[in-house]
């Protein structure tokens, strides 16, 4: 199904962490997200990710890519997992594992995430401006914000 011409305003509006018992000191670098128009459900969007956290080596996080409306909480969309596409559920069987693992190595980890639209979701079907997100998960027990960072694509 074609869209209308989506233009998207890609803001990463900081990270959302879910995380066990630990809270580790935390950065991240978002660069290189395109396209900046999205023309259909099928065309993915593609941002490069680089993570910085004081965490031991071989602690595993798992990426989840969202778009939203401005002004919305109502996340949407898929996330590539290097396998298949993923959007939930993720909050029961341990489901958050199917996003995008990352390994960290020397206290950081880089990737390219990759998203798209999801069709059947109401969040997703206006055409118009959304912002991106993306989410660091691990063991699901907390949602706290750690940073703002905001960057325009």
């Amino acid at each position: 199904m074609r869209l209308r011409s989506l233009i998207f305003q890609f803001v990463f509006i900081g990270l959302f962490f879910l995380l066990d018992t630990a809270v580790f000191a935390t950065s991240i670098s978002l660069y290189e997200g395109s396209p900046t128009t999205i023309d259909s459900y099928d065309q993915e969007y593609q941002v490069g990710v680089d993570l910085f956290i004081n965490a031991p080596s071989g602690t595993v996080y798992y990426l989840r890519g969202v778009f939203y409306r401005p002004g919305t909480s109502n996340y949407c969309g898929y996330t590539w997992n290097g396998t298949s596409w993923f959007k939930g559920p993720y909050t029961t069987n341990e489901g958050w594992k199917n996003f995008l693992a990352v390994n960290i190595a020397s206290s950081s980890a880089s990737t390219i995430l990759k998203a798209k639209l999801d069709s059947d979701d109401s969040g997703c079907k206006e055409p118009g401006k959304y912002n991106f997100k993306v989410q660091r998960l691990r063991k699901i027990q907390v949602l706290a914000p750690l940073t703002r960072r905001t960057s325009r694509v």
